[in-house]
């Protein structure tokens, strides 16, 4: 338990002279050392305090701590914690601007089986996740990442110093809070620059309220909630959100050498759409319905026929490195076999991967993830001679992000068209708000994707959960 805190003592100063011998009466021989100080320096300080200190900090997707420490391109971060299962991509800790071109991310966000450690200009995905089965000790410098001590990713990166104070259990982009944010416990947090250490953050509680008090500093820092708050993300779309309202704050559409928008004709002005899905991404009215399936070892096989049911498999673009559930609703005969493929499958193409083993049978449920060279999924099912059940099955179909089936919601898509006299070059942007437009979203979760030729930079999308 922290039941005070003495100030840091300067180093006593002074000349350390020889012993003297003392003889006494006796047979003992007795030798004093007497140091003579230059200057006496010591000013011990106490003061009461109502920390205590916990063992863990527990962060449930919603929370997040804000500190005081501004990250440089000199320090080294090491964060002792257990992730468990959460949405898509959670950040772990990190601080960022927002904009196109971006020198000082100080960052690590974490997925089902991929990491994304980044510093300075230096941002990218790598094929490595925080297993959840137990604790682990990250690291991150200007030399790499490292997870428990093994290199995973190296840096060049160049020499920063963020305005930005660092959010541990989130990021902090540009002052507002990423709504990504880290499942799990925190044990410790670690801050060096070279050999000094600059903070030692421990869980601790104050005042009945939980956060983590910095060993060097002496302050507390607690826990914060986003909920009810305006938060805000950022990347190349689509990008994942999740809200809680019907619209968003904002979207800041950010232009590229090649131009964002395209020509429409009709108005002589240039187009940007806004397209918006909901966390269902099985579209049943235009559903991709192959006469096909995966076999037992994914092998793409032409289907057959039984005297009671037929086999189908529905064919969907995928991102690589994703975890993703399906869900059938339908009680008849259904099976969910999902098998993965580098591109569009063909009969007698191999997979990269296959998944049989079902979460749930009554509703069916199969959650899988996709390897980094997967781009579409067979996901195979079975049904009634009479060919009317095929769109009773496809309706109750639900395939969505993440390890955990949600409560069905019907495929939603909306499209928010913006225009513009000329279309956005790079270093020019456009937000919505100040355009006086709305962008609707599906409450709970929501993919923002610009439906143009050519992308933009990058897009940030501000939001209330």
């Amino acid at each position: 338990m922290l039941i005070g805190r003495i100030n840091r003592l300067d180093m006593l100063i002074g000349e350390l002279c020889p012993p003297t011998s003392k003889y006494l009466e006796g047979d003992h021989v007795y030798k004093d050392a007497s140091l003579h100080l230059h200057e006496s320096r010591v000013r011990p300080e106490t003061a009461q305090i109502s920390c205590s200190q916990s063992e863990r900090l527990t962060f449930d997707g919603s929370q997040y701590v804000m500190t005081a420490y501004h990250p440089t391109s000199e320090d080294t971060i090491e964060i002792e914690l257990k992730r468990t299962e959460g949405r898509e991509r959670a950040y772990i800790f990190g601080c960022r601007s927002s904009g196109v071109t971006v020198q000082d991310c100080f960052y690590l966000a974490s997925t089902g089986n991929s990491s994304y450690p980044a510093l300075g200009d230096d941002e990218s995905m790598i094929n490595e996740q925080v297993y959840t089965a137990s604790a682990h000790v990250l690291t991150m410098n200007s030399s790499g990442y490292y997870v428990d001590g093994l290199e995973r990713k190296s840096f060049s990166a160049g020499s920063f110093a963020s305005s930005l104070t660092l959010c541990i259990g989130g990021l902090n982009e540009d002052g507002y809070i990423d709504g990504r944010l880290f499942t799990g416990e925190i044990y410790n947090v670690r801050v060096w620059r070279g050999e000094d250490v600059l903070h030692e953050y421990i869980p601790a509680s104050e005042g009945g309220e939980q956060g983590l008090y910095d060993m060097q500093t002496g302050r507390f820092f607690r826990r914060c909630s986003v909920s009810g708050s305006t938060v805000s993300v950022s990347g190349i779309p689509p990008i994942e959100i999740y809200p809680q309202g019907t619209a968003l704050s904002d979207c800041i559409i950010y232009g590229s050498s090649r131009g964002v928008g395209d020509y429409d004709s009709t108005c002589s002005k240039y187009m940007i759409p806004v397209t918006v899905r909901s966390r269902n991404l099985f579209d049943p009215d235009n559903a991709d319905i192959l006469a096909l399936y995966p076999d037992q070892d994914g092998t793409v096989t032409v289907s057959g026929t039984t005297n009671a049911t037929r086999q189908r498999s529905f064919c969907m673009r995928v991102e690589p490195g994703t975890q993703y559930t399906v869900s059938v609703e339908y009680t008849g005969r259904v099976t969910a076999r999902v098998a993965g493929y580098s591109s569009y499958p063909q009969a007698g193409d191999s997979c990269e991967f296959v998944d049989r083993e079902l979460v749930s049978l009554s509703p069916m449920v199969n959650s899988f993830v996709t390897t980094a060279d997967t781009r579409y999924i067979l996901c195979y099912f079975s049904y009634g001679r009479n060919t009317d059940e095929l769109g009773d099955v496809l309706e109750t179909i639900q395939l969505e992000k993440g390890g955990q089936a949600t409560e069905y919601v019907p495929y939603i898509i909306s499209r928010t068209e913006l225009y513009l006299d000329q279309p956005l070059t790079e270093g020019e942007y456009v937000s919505v708000s100040e355009l006086g437009s709305e962008i609707e979203v599906s409450t709970g979760y929501s993919s923002v994707s610009i439906s143009t030729q050519f992308q933009p930079d990058r897009i940030t999308v501000k939001y209330l959960v």
